[in-house]
């Protein structure tokens, strides 16, 4: 897809709807899908039981970069610091032709596969689905674009069980999720053959030296499918890790980081849903830094940022001042979405 295209493209569509919503680990928390506070405890756990060899190692990583500061270190600071860790090794092996394969170390991918399978069996999908996210996709249109940061399908859960169409790609008459991080149920590079499941190209890149990324609606909410046999085989979900990695990883996606600015044309409303947006996630801090006080300087423009986090309005003081900010420090609940409905 050509850049003259990803802006035609970004303009006709932006000018269907006049908001935007931008979802953050937050946004799921109700639903029971694990956040950062438990989500690696309870990869690690199932690594150790399943997969003893490479759980243990793994474990290993995460008490040596541990050692410098214990337990003061949060939950996405260990996350972080172990997925950097897991980094520095796999460039080791990069360097000595060892690596497990063009997607990463065996360490790497059975992070990867342990984290997006704790996610997958914990999140609800058909009629487990809570109403909260049954309204909220209801009171999605046509035009509509949720940005989401997170690797979990909720979203796509909910619009489906309520008949909503949806899309990972740019397409008139669908709510288009773009979602920056990846996704428990992609994969980078097709799977050589035979394949168990249907794949389907997202079609992000036009070059060589970047790997294209798969999609299966087959695989998201089949828990039967997630066996400790698969691991290291066709279901290898390409979700970006924290760290400084991270810089690396996302760049298959880098069609959907190019000119941010272009997912505010037309728009006249930003809600922000969950994303506390911490000081080392620096890729999301920098979009934001980039795009919400340029976006806030035309009159009649405002951004409703909802999220408990007793960091909210620390993190967003770069625009806590500007006219047309809401900054609330509460959780997404059904009141915000008949807002969301009727106005603010």
């Amino acid at each position: 897809m050509g850049t003259e295209q990803i802006n035609q493209n970004s303009e006709s569509i932006s000018c269907e709807r006049d908001r935007i919503f931008v979802l953050g680990a937050g946004f799921s928390a109700a639903a029971g899908v694990p956040i950062t506070e438990n989500l690696l405890d309870q990869a690690l756990e199932l690594m150790l039981r399943e997969q003893p060899y490479l759980g243990s190692k793994i474990n290993s990583y995460l008490s040596q970069v541990c050692r410098t500061a214990g337990n003061s270190k949060s939950s996405f600071q260990k996350l972080s610091d172990l997925c950097t860790f897991i980094e520095y090794n796999d460039l080791r092996e990069f360097a000595g032709g060892e690596r497990w394969s063009d997607n990463g170390s065996r360490e790497k991918l059975t992070l990867r596969y342990y984290l997006s399978k704790v996610i997958v069996n914990s999140t609800p999908y058909g009629e487990q689905i809570p109403k909260l996210y049954l309204k909220f996709a209801e009171q999605l249109r046509p035009g509509d674009l949720v940005v989401t940061f997170n690797w979990d399908c909720l979203l796509e859960n909910s619009l489906e069980y309520i008949g909503t169409r949806y899309s990972y790609k740019m397409e008139s008459g669908v709510v288009w999720v773009a979602k920056m991080h990846g996704s428990v149920n992609w994969r980078l590079r097709r799977y050589r053959s035979p394949n168990s499941f249907k794949w389907n190209d997202l079609e992000y890149n036009e070059f060589e030296d970047i790997p294209p990324v798969y999609y299966s609606e087959e695989v998201r909410n089949n828990r039967r499918v997630w066996t400790p046999e698969a691991l290291l085989g066709e279901i290898d979900p390409y979700i970006v890790l924290p760290g400084f990695g991270k810089a690396f990883d996302v760049r298959p996606l880098s069609w959907l980081w190019y000119k941010p600015e272009g997912w505010l044309w037309g728009k006249k409303q930003v809600v922000v849903i969950g994303l506390s947006m911490s000081n080392d996630d620096f890729f999301i801090r920098s979009v934001f830094l980039d795009i919400l006080p340029s976006f806030l300087g035309e009159e009649g423009r405002s951004v409703v940022v909802i999220d408990p986090s007793k960091e909210t309005l620390k993190n967003y003081e770069f625009i806590a001042n500007e006219k047309g900010v809401q900054l609330l420090s509460e959780p997404f609940s059904e009141k915000h979405i008949s807002l969301f409905e009727n106005g603010w």
